[in-house]
C-alpha cells in the first residue's frame, strides 16, 4: 500500500472533528469531562484505504437519518397543534437522538454536513432540555422553549443537507480519491466554501433569533456556549479554516467567559453577563461573514 505524507495525514487528521456529548450534571458542568466527544475522530488514515461504496453506504444512511427526523417533525407539529405538547417534544428529543446516533461518522474521513449538524444539533438540544429543567419552573415554558429550539435545530440539519451535501458531496468524494486522498489538491468551488462557512454563521443566526425566547439568562448562557461550540467546530471542519484562526480563538474566549460566568461567583449581574455574551457573539457573526476563504499556500 502507498504511504501517504506526514503532511497529508495531519491534514486529514484535523479535518476531522469530534463533538462533545452532555452529562446533566450540577449547574458547573463545563469541564474538561463535559467536552467527551459523542464520536472520536476517524483513524481510517492509518488503516485500509476505504471503497468508495463506503462513502456512499454512509450517506445513504445519512439521508435515512434525515428522513426519518423530517417525519418526526411533521408529526411533532401535529401533536403540538391539537394540544399533546408534552408528547410533541419528546418525540422530537427522541427523533434527534436517534439521528445522532445512526450517523455517528467514524468510518468516513469526510463527512456528510448533515451527519455533522445532526450530532451539533443533538448536543445542542440536550443542553436545552437540561438547562430548561433545572433553571425554569413553569413546565408550559419549558416545553414552548424545546420545542422551538428543536424545530430550528432540524431545519438547521435539512439547510445543511439541501445547500452543501445535496450539490457537492458527490462530487468531494470523487475529487478525494481522485487526488490520492490528498485535501491540497482538491479543487473545491468557492460556492461550497462559501455555503461552509455559511453553516457556521447559521449557528450564531439561530441562537440569536431565539434568544430572547430562552427565559432565564442560565439558559440563555447553557444554550450560547452549545452554539458556540457548534459555530466553531464547523469553521475547522473548512480546508481553509487558518482563515478564520481569529475568529475560531475569539469562539474559544466566549466560551470560556461563559464558563467563568457559570461556574464561579463573579459579580457581574446576570442580565450583564447575558449582554457581553449577545454582543460578542454578534460581533462575531460579522467578522466570519467578512473573512474570505480563498486559498492561503
Amino acid at each position: 500500500m502507498k504511504k501517504m505524507s506526514q503532511a497529508t495525514i495531519a491534514i486529514l487528521l484535523t479535518t476531522i472533528t469530534s463533538l462533545p456529548a452532555f452529562s446533566n450534571g450540577p449547574a458547573c458542568y463545563l469541564n474538561t469531562s463535559s467536552v467527551r466527544s459523542i464520536t472520536q475522530a476517524s483513524s481510517s488514515v492509518h488503516a485500509e484505504i476505504r471503497e468508495k461504496s463506503i462513502y456512499d453506504d454512509f450517506r445513504s444512511v445519512c439521508l435515512e437519518a434525515l428522513s426519518e427526523l423530517n417525519i418526526q417533525l411533521r408529526m411533532a407539529h401535529d401533536e403540538w397543534k391539537f394540544g399533546s405538547s408534552v408528547s410533541a417534544v419528546e418525540r422530537l428529543h427522541e427523533a434527534l437522538k436517534v439521528a445522532a446516533e445512526s450517523v455517528v461518522f467514524d468510518s468516513v474521513d469526510i463527512p456528510p454536513h448533515a451527519a455533522t449538524t445532526i450530532i451539533h444539533s443533538y448536543r445542542i438540544a440536550e443542553k436545552l432540555k437540561s438547562s430548561t429543567q433545572r433553571n425554569i419552573s413553569d413546565q408550559g415554558l419549558t416545553l414552548q422553549v424545546q420545542f422551538m429550539m428543536l424545530t430550528e435545530l432540524v431545519n438547521t440539519v435539512n439547510w445543511a443537507n439541501v445547500e452543501l451535501d445535496n450539490p457537492y458531496y458527490r462530487d468531494i468524494i470523487d475529487s478525494y480519491f481522485s487526488y490520492d486522498r490528498n485535501f491540497t489538491r482538491m479543487n473545491f468551488t468557492r460556492d461550497y466554501l462559501l455555503k461552509v462557512k455559511s453553516l457556521s454563521i447559521k449557528f450564531l443566526d439561530v441562537f440569536r433569533d431565539v434568544q430572547a425566547a430562552l427565559v432565564t439568562d442560565r439558559v440563555e448562557l447553557d444554550v450560547a456556549h452549545s452554539f458556540a461550540f457548534a459555530s466553531k467546530t464547523t469553521l475547522n471542519q473548512s480546508l481553509y479554516r487558518r482563515k478564520y484562526c481569529s475568529a475560531i480563538a475569539d469562539l474559544d474566549r466566549v466560551m470560556e467567559l461563559i464558563e467563568g460566568f457559570q461556574c464561579s461567583t463573579a459579580r457581574i449581574p446576570s442580565y450583564r453577563q447575558v449582554n457581553i455574551v449577545r454582543n460578542a457573539l454578534e460581533d462575531l457573526s460579522y467578522e466570519i461573514r467578512n473573512t474570505d476563504n480563498y486559498r492561503c499556500y
